[in-house]
């Protein structure tokens, strides 16, 4: 528009200018005045207009530059052009106006986006100034990382070496198993338990140390427990049987845990040998079996005593009231005669003398008891003892029709070692016994030699009433007969049976009782150690006998009253390498086991015993040594001639089991075979 306006007063400043040029032109060339003054008069027209032009154009120009410079100076493009124009300047101020909205638009958008821009750049040095906070909170917190790493990895090591010790001194086996039961920690308990090293067991199957087979014995108690601890994380133990190096198979008990530390899953077992635990458990039933046993032995013994009162008192009335009614009779003059009257005196004497036996097996098994019963060992000879016994019983056995036979040894040599009146009591019971009990047939009493095994057996044998299977073991027990009521048909204490097996047991015997069943006749048999010159001493050596050889082994005491078969002893054993002290009498043999600790102890079951002993016979001796903790690991070998079932038999009621037994006679390489079992091997 400006452009316009400029060339419309160009052109009428040059038309004004021509005719400015007209009129000197004309003035020049003789125009006339009225020529010239109408030339000057349209010049000056347009001089006017010119003018006119030049003023209503540049003063709403100013006007409008003025109203633009105040609005571009004052910065705000929202104020409007107010000046009236029209045409081109009109709509030079409208577009004026146009581009002030515009630009205030864009200024406002301008400021919005400076203002957004000063918030990034606000929130950006927050963000830095938080960044540099969190670098430096990042760097104290890795070096306090890095602090609590090397602590924390000390503490590892600590607890790891703590681990270590605690695992490696413990008492029980500790292994790691992987999952194909692979070992791969072993520690030194577990070394001593198996007998293998570190070095050769890692890595190996743990059907080294667990056989295959015990596992697959019990495969499903396995499997269920490895099932728990897998499901439940918890720690189950099961019983099985462990393998040594060298062999040996032995219980032991083990304690499963998963181990799920690192990328592998395993197991943790911990193993305990439980030998002595299940020796100690079977000792435990054993003794509850015992104290069962010895309830109801209690019990039947206190029946057995009321009963024995209750028939002790029927025995003793019946003498004493026969001896008194036939003294009563003599007294008041009642007897018809003298012959009655010598009648009644000698009723009343054999009534006495029934009291007495009575009284005396009474007392007798007090003494017996009480350790007070004297013996006085001497060489007997049972041909002597035999006819005596046989004048005594003979009339017993033809009042009742019975056949009686008395049959010696066939060499008359033989002697044997006892105390003369006690073995004719025992005799005497056991005969009185086969007579009372036999209605018909025969008592046989019958002397057995055994040389080779040291002893003599005498059987008594009658075909009397015969004893129950379940009796039989009984009859040897206080106060104990086949029918214990009052009204028994045979009478007596019950006390006979129990003092002779007490008197052969004094004299180094044993007794049992054979019997078939009721009405089958019975067979009491016991023995008697054969008489040696020297089997009555009751000499204690304490001299040790050491082996010639220059290879010692360990000690043994030979517990023996026989010199001959002591001497055969002695020799085996100081032959090969063994050093022997012996004893004679069970005393004795306590004493020096107590004094030298042999190693191992071989023991005559029947021994002799003097009058003051304590002990009579070889399983007193073990009581003993059992019984004491300076002793009670001492090998016992019990040797007898005798059959381990009698001797077992007689000892029903003990607390002991019958230790190792060899039976007369036997072969050097028996004893030594045995020894070299129950004691270490050679170096």
């Amino acid at each position: 528009m400006l452009k316009t306006i400029k060339w419309k007063m160009i052109f009428l400043l040059i038309a004004f200018l021509v005719f400015m040029a007209e009129v000197v032109t004309a003035m020049y060339m003789g125009a006339t005045d009225s020529q010239v003054a109408m030339i000057a008069l349209t010049a000056g027209l347009i001089l006017v207009f010119w003018v006119y032009l030049l003023r209503s154009t540049t003063v709403p120009i100013k006007k409008t530059s003025q109203r633009i410079k105040e609005i571009i100076a004052s910065g705000n493009f929202d104020q409007h052009i107010d000046i009236e124009a029209k045409g081109e300047m009109g709509d030079l101020i409208v577009s004026f106006n146009l581009m002030g909205a515009k630009i205030s638009r864009k200024t406002s958008e301008l400021e919005e986006s400076l203002n957004i821009q000063t918030k990034i750049n606000n929130s950006l040095m927050r963000s830095t100034k938080e960044l540099e906070k969190a670098k430096f909170q990042l760097g104290n917190y890795s070096k306090n990382l890095e602090k609590m790493v090397k602590e924390r990895t000390k503490e590892l090591e600590v607890s790891e070496q703590k681990y270590r010790s605690l695992t490696e001194t413990a008492n029980h086996a500790i292994l790691s198993i992987d999952q194909d039961w692979r070992i791969s920690f072993f520690n030194q308990a577990a070394e001593k338990i198996f007998g293998y090293s570190k070095d050769e067991i890692l890595g190996e199957n743990i059907s080294k140390l667990i056989p295959d087979e015990f596992v697959k014995a019990d495969h499903k108690s396995f499997q269920k427990c490895l099932d728990i601890i897998t499901k439940d994380s918890t720690v189950k133990t099961i019983d099985s049987y462990g393998l040594t190096l060298k062999g040996k198979e032995f219980p032991i008990e083990i304690s499963l845990a998963i181990n799920d530390v690192g990328d592998e899953i395993g197991y943790v077992a911990i193993i305990q040998d439980i030998t002595e635990r299940r020796a100690l458990e079977k000792e435990l039933q054993r003794k509850n079996e015992e104290l069962i046993l010895a309830n109801q032995q209690l019990a039947e013994t206190d029946q057995l005593k009321s009963e024995f009162l209750a028939n002790t008192s029927h025995e003793l009335r019946t003498p004493l009231n026969s001896i008194t009614g036939f003294l009563k009779l003599i007294l008041d003059g009642l007897c018809k005669n003298h012959e009655e009257e010598k009648e009644f005196i000698n009723n009343a004497y054999e009534s006495s003398k029934t009291l007495l036996g009575l009284i005396n097996d009474v007392l007798d098994i007090a003494k017996i008891e009480s350790g007070k019963m004297a013996l006085d060992l001497e060489e007997v000879d049972l041909g002597n003892i035999f006819n005596e016994l046989h004048i005594l019983a003979h009339v017993q056995a033809k009042q009742k029709c019975l056949e009686l036979n008395f049959v010696p040894p066939e060499n008359d040599s033989v002697r044997v070692r006892a105390d003369y009146a006690k073995l004719r009591q025992i005799l005497l019971n056991l005969i009185g016994n086969a007579l009372k009990f036999t209605s018909k047939g025969s008592v046989t009493i019958k002397a057995e030699p055994h040389i080779d095994k040291g002893f003599v057996t005498i059987h008594v044998i009658d075909t009397g009433i015969g004893v129950s299977t379940e009796k039989q073991k009984k009859l040897f027990q206080k106060f104990v007969q086949a029918d214990g009521s009052t009204t028994r048909k045979y009478g007596g204490t019950g006390l006979g049976l129990t003092i002779t097996r007490s008197l052969v047991k004094l004299m180094g015997g044993v007794i049992e009782l054979k019997s078939e069943g009721e009405d089958k006749g019975a067979q009491v048999s016991f023995t008697v150690p054969i008489y040696t010159p020297e089997s009555v001493s009751k000499k204690r050596l304490e001299v040790i006998h050491k082996p010639d050889k220059a290879e010692s082994r360990p000690l043994v005491l030979i517990v023996e009253d026989d010199p001959n078969f002591r001497s055969f002893l002695e020799d085996v054993l100081n032959s090969e390498g063994f050093a022997t002290i012996y004893s004679v009498t069970a005393d004795d043999a306590v004493a020096n086991a107590r004094k030298f600790h042999p190693a191992a102890i071989t023991i005559d079951f029947g021994l002799l015993a003097d009058k003051h002993a304590v002990l009579s016979d070889g399983w007193d001796i073990v009581k003993v040594l059992k019984e004491d903790d300076a002793t009670s690991d001492a090998r016992i070998i019990i040797i007898s001639g005798h059959d381990p079932s009698v001797i077992e038999n007689e000892n029903l009621t003990e607390d002991f089991p019958l230790p190792d037994f060899i039976q007369k006679p036997f072969k050097p390489d028996v004893l030594l075979n045995r020894l070299n079992d129950l004691l270490p091997a050679k170096d």
